[in-house]
């Protein structure tokens, strides 16, 4: 009996460690390009895809899975805010809000901070935002991490850093490989204004240099991360074990020409846009 036990343990981790196909179809193009500024972070909700721009020129939202242009809202504009993720919280702002509140991280080597979000639809494609909450990082030379990109553990309550322990998403320079850092997620009641320090990190683990990293998003303690940027490289989607900083398997994005910049979730497919405005759908991820 107990070497079935230990013969079904090895089983299961060798199942869990294997590398998923991953492979995307285009689902359609963004019809909008608002702002005239580069496709950014992108979050999935229900059925709308909420397309942030660099810069913060502009929010855009479509349909899924066919792709119909919702409406857009221009946002102020702010030259250092990246919006290079962006994820969908399980909380409201109030009872009754078209949507739960959207955390924008800013992965800028001068702006480390978290704008949250409250976004509302007034009428379809009608659509208001108002900040209600900043989230400061840590300096990233006192943090160990620069360029920090941000993601949720919306089961966990959780907020994670990735980010690069050199200053460079180019190059693999001496010492310069991915990090990963858990913080507790920050109550609204915390106030408008949050500042974390060295002394949240609960935890910290590293991974090997990959270039540029792009959107991410987090799922039953699995982080699914893109990276790259064509010129430099082949671009990939990495899925790594949250709670133990172990990368589970790596896909080349085959078929995806353009840079990766958003990724989410849809019902059990990853939703994948890219820097021109390609939207992609994966087959199911188990």
């Amino acid at each position: 009996m107990k070497r079935l036990i230990i013969l079904f343990s090895f089983l299961a981790l060798a199942f869990s460690a294997q590398a998923q196909d991953l492979s995307f179809r285009l689902a359609f193009t963004q019809t909008s390009h608002a702002g005239a500024n580069s496709i950014q972070g992108m979050a999935v909700y229900g059925q709308q895809l909420v397309q942030f721009h660099d810069h913060n020129t502009a929010m855009t939202v479509y349909d899924l899975p066919d792709g119909s242009f919702r409406g857009e809202l221009a946002l102020d504009s702010v030259k250092t805010w990246h919006n290079n993720n962006v994820n969908f919280s399980t909380l409201y702002y109030k009872k009754g809000d078209s949507y739960p509140l959207l955390y924008a991280g800013q992965e800028n080597i001068n702006e480390h901070k978290v704008i949250v979000w409250r976004i509302t639809e007034k009428a379809r494609g009608s659509f208001a935002a108002e900040i209600v909450q900043t989230i400061l990082l840590p300096e990233p030379m006192k943090m160990g991490m620069y360029y920090p990109n941000i993601m949720l553990d919306n089961e966990a309550g959780k907020l994670y850093l990735t980010g690069f322990s050199r200053p460079s998403w180019r190059y693999a320079t001496e010492g310069n490989g991915v990090q990963m850092l858990r913080f507790s997620l920050p109550s609204l009641s915390a106030g408008a204004e949050v500042q974390l320090s060295t002394e949240d990190i609960e935890a910290r683990f590293c991974d090997e240099f990959r270039v540029a990293t792009q959107g991410a998003v987090i799922r039953k303690g699995r982080l699914y991360q893109a990276f790259g940027v064509p010129k430099y490289g082949q671009t990939s989607v990495v899925c790594t074990d949250v709670n133990t900083g172990v990368r589970l398997y790596e896909c080349a994005l085959v078929g995806v020409p353009g840079e990766p910049e958003g990724l989410s979730f849809w019902e059990d497919k990853l939703v994948l846009s890219t820097y021109d405005g390609g939207v992609y759908i994966s087959n199911p991820v188990w």
